[in-house]
């Protein structure tokens, strides 16, 4: 197990918590405890784990302010396996790799991950026209 503190904003308040990230054989599992709520994740990859997390705090209109949550972040099929996803630019092959749990301070990149998902889906566009 490794114990990350990630900040998570809601109504505009910040807070820094503990995450727990426990990789076990079989499953990522991701564990927080937040507004006195012990919040648990588990996905065969730790971007999807983080996504599922992040569902959970959504509920709560909360935000995990780390690079796996901002809008134009998101794995390859090679790197969901680890913690590394690529950062995608609109018309370019996407290069530059970024950990998914290192903090990310600026809320106006962070994004829901439906609206994460969409701009992946536009990105790949953006390339079949660029």
């Amino acid at each position: 197990m490794k114990v990350i503190n990630l900040k998570i904003v809601q109504d505009g308040v910040i807070a820094i918590y503990n995450v727990n990230l426990i990789d076990t054989k079989s499953a990522y599992r991701i564990e927080v405890k937040f507004n006195q709520c012990l919040l648990i994740s588990e996905d065969e990859y730790p971007f999807f784990s983080l996504a599922k997390l992040r569902g959970q705090l959504e509920e709560m209109n909360a935000f995990i302010l780390c690079n796996g949550a901002r809008i134009d972040v998101y794995p390859s099929a090679m790197s969901s396996v680890g913690e590394m996803a690529y950062e995608l630019e609109m018309g370019k092959q996407a290069t530059k790799l970024v950990n998914i749990f290192e903090p990310y301070d600026r809320e106006a990149g962070i994004a829901t991950f439906s609206a994460q998902k969409k701009y992946r889906e536009i990105w790949i566009e953006s390339l079949k026209n660029g």
